[in-house]
C-alpha cells in the first residue's frame, strides 16, 4: 500500500468527520425548525426535507406467546361467534378469535370452523402494498389442509373473495406473500373450515417499502449556514439531508398544543394544565358535559351475568359501571365449589375494562351466536373436576377483599342451587337487573338473599338456546355513564397561559376538555382529556371517617368533606383519610362541630372553618371571646385580620394585654398594624360585629399533642383584681377541663355574648372549639397547657353543685357553689373562680367570702348548716327573679334565701322555685344570704330553760354573758372532738372555720349553744 493511497484514505476520512454529525435542527416548534450546517465558503447548498410514509416497516407482529395453553378438547370457542380476545392474550390488543387453542404456549391452533381476526391496521403506506408472513403447519398425516385469508374494507366488513394457503399433509412451510390492495383501515381474517390440524406462528404484517415525500419547495437552495423551515405539520417526523454530503438528520415537530393533565379537581372546579408552541393563534377551551346529575356510578366492578346452562356454556360476566377505566391487575375470582374445592383465579394487569364495558370469564360459550363488544377470557382452571354448576358460590375480589358475591360462600344449597320464586342458580342463565349498581360485599349468613331482588332468570333450566346468551359481553345499568355529550362552556384564554382554572362546574359530573387554536380560517384541536368533578359530601351523624354516614360517599381526594353543627367526626388511630377541602360549618346558636383527628388526614387543598357571629343590637351586647381556628403559620397576620375585620368600620377586634398600665388594656387590631404577633395560636380575642357575620378561615387545623397557653404570665397589682389573661381552645373539638394542666392558674370563665356576663365552667364542663376564655394567674410562677387528651389535673371529681341564677328583662347571670371534700372556705385557685364584672345592663350575682367575690365557689361538705353571703348587682330598676338549682337538694332539710339586712326569710327553695322581687336600688351588692340546713335540728336554736345567758361573737372570739358565774367553756365540733377549753373565763377563741357546739357550765347548770364560724 503506497503513501498516496494512505493519504487519500486519511483525507476522505477527515472530510467525513468534518461533515458527519454537522447537520443540526434547533428551535423546533409545532410548525417550524432551524436547520444549521457548516458553510464557511458560502456555497449554494440544496437542502432536502421530506417525510416518510412510515418510520417502521413492521405493522403487526404476533408470536402467540401470551395465548392461554389449551387443547382441542378445551377450546377458546363458540360455535359461530367471534370473541374479542383480552389484551393479555396478544402483543397488540384488538384481536378476535373463535374455536382456537394453543397446546404448547407459543402458537395458534385452528379447530374446525375456526378463525382469527387482526385489529384494524393502516396498510396504505406503501401504496397499498404490504407483506404478510407467517409459519404454518399441517399435522394431519392423511389430508391436505387449507387456510383462507380475507381482507376487510375500511368498515371492517369482509368480502366473499379470499386467498388460500394450501398445506400438504404432515408438512410445514413459511407463507410470505405481497398483497397490493391494502387501505388505511382494514383487518385480516384467517379462517379454517377443515379438521383441527392447522397451526400458525410468528404472524407479521409489514410494508414492502417506505415512500419519501418532499415537503413543498424542497429542495431549498441557500448560501448561508442555516435555514428556517416553516409551514410544517405538528407532531410529524421529518428527515433532512444536503446534496453532496453524507449526513442526514431527523426531527419531530411539537404538538401545537397538548393538554397535559387536569389537577386540583374539586366538586366545582378543576385546573387544566397544557403546553403549546403556538403563541400567535387565539385560544379557546371547549368543555363538554359527558354525564349529568341523573347518572349513576357503580362503586366498583360487579357480576352482571352468569350461566351454567350446560357443560359447554359456563361463564361469568363482569361489568364496569364506575365511569372510569379499571385495570384488572388487583382483581381475582374466587370459586367456592359445592365439592369443597376452593380456588382463586387472578385476572391480568394487562387487561383494562372501559366504562360501560364487560369482561367475560368463561369455560366456554359454545351456543352464543352473536359477536358482542365485550372481552372474553378463557379461565383454564375451569376444567376436569373443577367445574361450577350453579350450586357453587363465586366471589369477585379486589386486593383480597370481596366486592361481589354470588350465592353464599361455604354453603351447599342442593341440586337446584339457590332458589327463589321462579328462579334457580343451577343449570340456568341469570342476568343482573338494571337497577343494581353495587355488588354484595358481605357474605350472607345463609342462602342467597338478593337472588330474587337483583337477578332475572333467562329461559328455563338446561336451556341452551342461543338467545339466552345473546347479551353476554354487554350489560345495561340504569342511568349509567356514557349517554350525555353536550357543550358546557367555551372559555377564551390568553396566548401566554399554561393553565386555566375551570370554575362553576357541577359536582359529580364527567367533563371533556379540548383546546382549540384559531388562526384565520385554520382551526386546530388538541388532544381531549376526560375528568370527573368531586362531590360535596356532608356528614349525616356522629361517627368515624370510614363509616357509611356520608350524604354522597366517603370523601376522596376530589371531594369536599363537610362537617355540620352538632356533629362529632373522628379519624381513628391508624386510619388514612383524604379530601379536597375539609369544611367545618357553623350556624348561629348551634352546638359547634367537633373534629378529632387521631389518624392521618391528607387535605389536598385547604381546611375551611366557618364561624358565625350574631350582630350586636347595642354597645353592651354582641361581644364574643374567640380564638384562631387555624395555625397562624398556615396564613399571614394580614390575611387573618382581614377575615376577622373586613366588613364594617363599626366592627371590633381586640386582644387583652394584662400588663399594660394600671388596669390592663384591650389592644385594637386597627391600632396594631406594626405588630407582627397580634395573632398567636392559643390567644383569645374579643370581637363584635355590627351585623350578623359568617367568617371563613383558610389554613390548617391545630392538632399538636399540646399547646402552651401561658408560661410565667404577668401579674400586676392589686393581685386579687389583676392577673387575668385571655386564652383560647386551639383545637377543632370540645376540650374537657381535665385536658388543662394548670399551675397557679384558675379555672376558665367564658363570656355570654347575649348578656355580656362572664360565667365560670364547672369541672365537668368543656371548652367549645376555638372558644376564648379568661383565666387568672395566682403568682408569677404559672403555666397553662392544653392537651389533646386528658391529663392528671386538680379538677374536682366528686362534688355537688348549687346553681343560683338571677334574671330580668335586661338579661341573666349565674353563680355556682360546689360542695366537695377537696375545698376550703377561702379562695383556692385550683377550685375557685373570682367574679369578673360584666359589661351590660344584665344583673349580676355572686357569692362572697370576706372581700372576695366568686362566680364559682368551692366549699367543704356541709355537716350541719351554712350561711353564704350572696352579692347581687342590679344595674337598672325593675323586676328580678332568683332561682336555685341543686342536684343534691333532696339531701337537705331546707335551703332558704334571706334578706341580709332584716334577716327575713324570702323563699325556701325546697318549697318554691323562684323568688321574684322589685329592686329600685342600683349596685346594692350586700343584699342576700343563702342559709343551707342539712337537717331539721340545724334549723332550730338549741335552747335551755334559763334565758339568763347570751353570746356575742367578734371574729374568732366568742364572749358569753351570764347572770351566774361561768366555771368553764368547752368547744367541740359536730363529731364531738374537743377544739378548745377555758376555765373560769367568759370568752373562748375559735381558731377554725366551721360549725361547733359550745358547752357552757355555770354555778347553776350547763347550757349548749351552736356556734357558726365562717
Amino acid at each position: 500500500m503506497n503513501k498516496l493511497f494512505l493519504f487519500l484514505i486519511f483525507f476522505f476520512g477527515f472530510l467525513n468527520c468534518i461533515f458527519s454529525q454537522s447537520l443540526t435542527s434547533t428551535n423546533t416548534t409545532h410548525n417550524s425548525t432551524l436547520i444549521s450546517f457548516p458553510n464557511s465558503e458560502g456555497e449554494n447548498l440544496n437542502i432536502h426535507v421530506f417525510t416518510k410514509s412510515s418510520e417502521d416497516t413492521i405493522v403487526l407482529f404476533e408470536n402467540f406467546s401470551r395465548f392461554p395453553i389449551t387443547n382441542s378438547g378445551n377450546l377458546y370457542s363458540a360455535n359461530s361467534a367471534y370473541f374479542n380476545l383480552p389484551s393479555s392474550y396478544t402483543n397488540k390488543p384488538g384481536f378476535k378469535g373463535r374455536n382456537l387453542f394453543n397446546t404448547n404456549g407459543d402458537s395458534c391452533s385452528f379447530y374446525e370452523n375456526s378463525g382469527l381476526v387482526t385489529p384494524f391496521m393502516d396498510l396504505s403506506k406503501s401504496g397499498g402494498n404490504y407483506r404478510l408472513r407467517f409459519s404454518i403447519k399441517n399435522t394431519n398425516t392423511s389430508n391436505v389442509n387449507f387456510l383462507r385469508i380475507y381482507q376487510s374494507d375500511s368498515l371492517g366488513n369482509f368480502p366473499s373473495t379470499y386467498s388460500v394457503v394450501t398445506v400438504a399433509k404432515n408438512s410445514s412451510k413459511i407463507y410470505d406473500t405481497i398483497f397490493s390492495n391494502g387501505n388505511s383501515n382494514c383487518k385480516l381474517w384467517f379462517f379454517s373450515s377443515t379438521s383441527p390440524n392447522l397451526i400458525i406462528d410468528d404472524l407479521s404484517v409489514s410494508y414492502t417499502y417506505i415512500t419519501k415525500t418532499p415537503i413543498p419547495y424542497s429542495p431549498f437552495t441557500t448560501n448561508l449556514n442555516s435555514l428556517q423551515i416553516s409551514s410544517l405539520k405538528p407532531n410529524t417526523t421529518y428527515h433532512c439531508f444536503i446534496e453532496g454530503r453524507i449526513d442526514t438528520i431527523s426531527f419531530t415537530t411539537l404538538n401545537q398544543s397538548t393538554i397535559n393533565n387536569v389537577s386540583d379537581i374539586s366538586p366545582n372546579s378543576a385546573k387544566l394544565n397544557f403546553s403549546s408552541t403556538d403563541n400567535n393563534s387565539s385560544r379557546q377551551i371547549i368543555i363538554k358535559k359527558k354525564s349529568n346529575g341523573a347518572n349513576i356510578f357503580a362503586d366498583d366492578l360487579f357480576i352482571s351475568e352468569y350461566t351454567t346452562a350446560d357443560t359447554y356454556n359456563r361463564a361469568i360476566e363482569i361489568y364496569n359501571g364506575t365511569g372510569r377505566d379499571i385495570c384488572l391487575g388487583d382483581y381475582s375470582i374466587k370459586y367456592h365449589l359445592a365439592t369443597g374445592n376452593v380456588r382463586i383465579s387472578p385476572l391480568s394487569s394487562l387487561d383494562t375494562i372501559k366504562p360501560n364495558k364487560c369482561f367475560v370469564v368463561m369455560e366456554s360459550l359454545k351456543n352464543i351466536n352473536v359477536s358482542n363488544e365485550g372481552v372474553f377470557c378463557k379461565d383454564t382452571i375451569l376444567k376436569g373436576q373443577f367445574l361450577f354448576n350453579g350450586d357453587d358460590a363465586i366471589a369477585l375480589m379486589k386486593n383480597g377483599e370481596y366486592i361481589d358475591i354470588f350465592g353464599c360462600l361455604g354453603e351447599i344449597p342442593g341440586t337446584n342451587g339457590w332458589t327463589s320464586t321462579g328462579i334457580q342458580t343451577s343449570k340456568t342463565t341469570l342476568r343482573r337487573k338494571s337497577n343494581v349498581s353495587k355488588g354484595v360485599n358481605v357474605n350472607p349468613t345463609s342462602g342467597f338473599p338478593t337472588l330474587n331482588s337483583q337477578w332475572t332468570q333467562i329461559g328455563s333450566a338446561n336451556n341452551t338456546a342461543a338467545a339466552n346468551f345473546a347479551d353476554f359481553g354487554k350489560h345495561t345499568m340504569d342511568n349509567a355513564f356514557g349517554n350525555v355529550d353536550s357543550l358546557a362552556k367555551i372559555e377564551n384564554i390568553s396566548n401566554s397561559d399554561t393553565s386555566f382554572i375551570l370554575a362553576n362546574l357541577e359536582e359529580d359530573i364527567y367533563y371533556e376538555a379540548t383546546l382549540l387554536f384559531i388562526n384565520g380560517n385554520d382551526s386546530v384541536y388538541s388532544n381531549s382529556i376526560l375528568f370527573q368533578t368531586g362531590v360535596n359530601s356532608q356528614r349525616l351523624t356522629n361517627g368515624s371517617w370510614n363509616d357509611a354516614n356520608w350524604s354522597k360517599r366517603k370523601p376522596t381526594k376530589i371531594d369536599n368533606a363537610i362537617i355540620l353543627n352538632n356533629q362529632t367526626l373522628r379519624i381513628d388511630n391508624g386510619t388514612n383519610a383524604e379530601c379536597y377541602n375539609l369544611i367545618i360549618k357553623d350556624t348561629l346558636n348551634q352546638t359547634k362541630a367537633s373534629f378529632i383527628n387521631n389518624g392521618n388526614l391528607n387535605v389536598w387543598n385547604k381546611t375551611i372553618v366557618e364561624s358565625y357571629f350574631k350582630g350586636y343590637t347595642a354597645n353592651d351586647n354582641g361581644w364574643n371571646l374567640y380564638g384562631l381556628p387555624i395555625k397562624t403559620t398556615s396564613s399571614t397576620q394580614d390575611s387573618i385580620g382581614n377575615v376577622f375585620f373586613n366588613i364594617s368600620a363599626n366592627d371590633d377586634l381586640y386582644y387583652w394585654k394584662e400588663d399594660y398600665g394600671n388596669e390592663g388594656i384591650w389592644m385594637n387590631w386597627q391600632d396594631a398594624s406594626n405588630i407582627g404577633d397580634f395573632f398567636v395560636d392559643g390567644r383569645g380575642y374579643l370581637v363584635s360585629y355590627e351585623n350578623d357575620k359568617l367568617l371563613k378561615f383558610y389554613g390548617e387545623l391545630n392538632n399538636e399533642s399540646s399547646y402552651s397557653l401561658l408560661s410565667n404570665a404577668s401579674l400586676s397589682t392589686p393581685n386579687t383584681q389583676r392577673g387575668w389573661h385571655l386564652c383560647s381552645n386551639p383545637y377543632p373539638f370540645y376540650v374537657k377541663l381535665n385536658q388543662l394542666q394548670r399551675t397557679n392558674v384558675s379555672l376558665p370563665s367564658l363570656l355570654d355574648n347575649n348578656t355580656s356576663n362572664y360565667f365560670a365552667l364547672l369541672p365537668t364542663d368543656s371548652i367549645p372549639p376555638f372558644a376564648g376564655f379568661m383565666v387568672q394567674v395566682g403568682n408569677l410562677n404559672n403555666s397553662l397547657t392544653i392537651n389533646r387528651t386528658a391529663s392528671e389535673s386538680k379538677n374536682i371529681e366528686d362534688f355537688s353543685v348549687i346553681n343560683l341564677n338571677v334574671s330580668s328583662s335586661d338579661g341573666n347571670d349565674k353563680t355556682y357553689i360546689i360542695i366537695t371534700d377537696s375545698a376550703s372556705l377561702g379562695y383556692d385557685i385550683d377550685y375557685d373562680n373570682r367574679k369578673l364584672s360584666g359589661w351590660s345592663q344584665s344583673p349580676e350575682i355572686f357569692t362572697k367570702y370576706g372581700n372576695e367575690k366568686f362566680s364559682l365557689n368551692s366549699i367543704p361538705k356541709i355537716e350541719d348548716s351554712l350561711i353564704v353571703d350572696i352579692g347581687f348587682l342590679a344595674k337598672t330598676e325593675g323586676n328580678y327573679n332568683i332561682s336555685l338549682d341543686f342536684d343534691s337538694i333532696d339531701q337537705y332539710y331546707k335551703i332558704s334565701l334571706f334578706d341580709k339586712a332584716t334577716n327575713v326569710e324570702l323563699i325556701n327553695f325546697k318549697n318554691d322555685s323562684v323568688y321574684s322581687f322589685y329592686s329600685n336600688q342600683i349596685n346594692s351588692q350586700d343584699k342576700f344570704q343563702l342559709k343551707i340546713y342539712r337537717n331539721q335540728l340545724s334549723d332550730e336554736e338549741i335552747k335551755t330553760y334559763d334565758e339568763n345567758i347570751s353570746l356575742y361573737q367578734s371574729e374568732d372570739k366568742v364572749n358569753v354573758i351570764s347572770s351566774s358565774k361561768i366555771l368553764s367553756l368547752e368547744l367541740t365540733n359536730l363529731k364531738g372532738q374537743k377544739i378548745n377549753n377555758n376555765v373560769n373565763s367568759n370568752s373562748i377563741n375559735i381558731d377554725q372555720k366551721g360549725i361547733f357546739i359550745l358547752n357552757i357550765t355555770t354555778q347553776n347548770k350547763t347550757y349548749i349553744r351552736k356556734i357558726i364560724n365562717l
